[in-house]
């Protein structure tokens, strides 16, 4: 018997234009360096710019979405797009809040950090890259698939 193939997508991230140690394979969040401390940033989707408090942004692939992003309200998904959903965000007047979405091929979700020390999780808790004020973090769907044969 041969063995199944499946194609897995990755997170492609960019942190003022220096790209992640490594495609990432589950998922992103961005967060104070402190996870007990409120995030503060300007994100940016599509034609949309959201000034926003929270406890940070998961950023996730189809491979990811049972996880993290899942105990944070987002639904499970197959489709080969990548999906984020916005950790507790801080309630104010704002009528039309973002607080989830997808990106798909071709597009980013930007987002522009307001916290002195922020943070990247890169898949899971292991990897993290350090995020200072006013600095760009760009995710999007990395060009290689990762090869996966069981």
């Amino acid at each position: 018997k041969r063995p199944a193939e499946s194609q897995l997508m990755r997170l492609k991230v960019t942190l003022q234009d220096r790209p992640a140690p490594f495609p990432v394979l589950n998922d992103v969040l961005f967060s104070e360096q402190n996870p007990a401390a409120t995030s503060r940033y300007t994100l940016r989707w599509r034609n949309r710019v959201h000034h926003q408090k929270s406890s940070g942004i998961w950023v996730t692939t189809p491979t990811g979405s049972t996880a993290a992003y899942a105990s944070a309200g987002g639904k499970p998904f197959t489709r080969r797009e990548l999906r984020f959903i916005v950790r507790e965000l801080y309630s104010d007047a704002a009528p039309r809040r973002l607080t989830h979405g997808t990106v798909r091929a071709g597009e980013t979700l930007k987002v522009v950090s307001s916290l002195m020390h922020g943070a990247l999780w890169l898949d899971g808790s292991h990897h993290r890259m350090p995020v200072a004020l006013g600095e760009h973090i760009t995710i999007g769907i990395h060009p290689q698939r990762l090869r996966a044969i069981y």
